[in-house]
């Protein structure tokens, strides 16, 4: 469950916006409503440039060349505006152009996941104004359409798109494998994490196993230590370093103990300790510290947006 509206966004104007405003009794009126409350309305460009009196020629006409231009710009802007206003009013009397010019705006409104989400939200506000039952009917297509593509939502009563867990986990792996392209050692990394961890599905032995975890806690080093801008570093020392990142000492330690599990642990990078050998290694073992791992990269990469990971933005 990874998928975002913006990937798909022709199939939600296809899917979502098209039985709204093609709607048998209500089609006209909503494509008009829809427009005015989705699609944003032109703003006047501000206040007309006031020249100071030395660009000003004896004759009382704006000779500085700068002036000139600031003045030949604003009327430009001041002039697609009213064409910009003249045509939101032509469109939202008329019920075909806003069906015509709803989907290609909207195209251009949506400029993040977040937008998209925002819009789909505002658009249900709009349906409501058309009775319970066409409110509905446009939840339900929201809803099968979250279901059908798989996306990154939980949908609630009235109309309310959130993030789920595994969306935002789904997020935080994409985000972690585009950062890693932008440096050739990290992309190395994570390549070769990639391959271990595929090599299981045919071979889950304990020497694989770990070959799979120690791979994915070179590239957390390797993460941290871009952050630092220091290589050779390892998580025992990343966690001390990167002190502002935490924000309590129970977390950084947590860190550190996964640390020394991957030190201790025979064959996990270092010889070990078998002392401390518990049990052996096994499938469980990788899921848990793959997602631990994965779950302290933006703490170990600054590079990564949380922003960006919950909430599309």
């Amino acid at each position: 469950m990874r998928g975002q509206f913006v990937a798909v966004w022709p199939a939600v104007w296809r899917e979502v916006f098209r039985p709204l405003v093609r709607h048998a009794v209500h089609g006209d009126s909503c494509a008009i409503e829809l427009y005015r409350a989705l699609v944003p309305q032109p703003f006047p460009p501000g206040d007309d440039p006031r020249p100071p009196a030395d660009a000003y020629d004896e004759n009382g006409e704006l000779a500085d060349p700068e002036w000139i231009e600031a003045e030949r710009s604003y009327q430009d802007a001041m002039a697609n505006f009213d064409i910009e206003r003249s045509l939101r009013e032509l469109i939202l009397n008329d019920p075909k152009l806003a069906r015509k010019g709803l989907r290609p705006e909207l195209a251009k409104a949506i400029s993040s996941e977040y937008t998209a989400c925002r819009v789909l939200e505002a658009s249900f506000e709009v349906a409501t104004e058309f009775g319970e039952d066409f409110s509905n009917r446009h939840f339900i297509r929201i809803r099968d359409f979250i279901a059908r593509y798989s996306l990154r939502y939980e949908l609630r009563r009235p109309l309310e798109l959130s993030p789920s867990l595994p969306g935002v986990f789904a997020m935080l792996i994409r985000d972690l494998r585009d950062h890693c392209q932008t440096d050739a050692h990290l992309a190395g990394l994570l390549r070769e994490f990639e391959e271990a961890f595929r090599d299981l599905w045919h071979d889950p032995s304990p020497f694989r196993i770990k070959t799979a975890i120690s791979r994915q806690f070179y590239l957390a080093e390797a993460l941290g230590c871009a952050s630092v801008g220091e290589h050779g570093l390892t998580l025992g020392e990343l966690q001390r370093r990167l002190d502002d990142q935490w924000p309590h000492p129970s977390v950084r330690a947590v860190l550190g103990n996964m640390y020394g599990f991957r030190s201790n642990y025979p064959g996990m990078g270092h010889a070990g300790n078998p002392a401390s050998v518990m049990r052996e290694i096994e499938l469980r073992d990788l899921v848990a510290t793959s997602i631990v791992l994965s779950g302290f990269s933006p703490y170990l990469s600054t590079a990564l947006d949380a922003n960006h990971i919950f909430r599309g933005e």
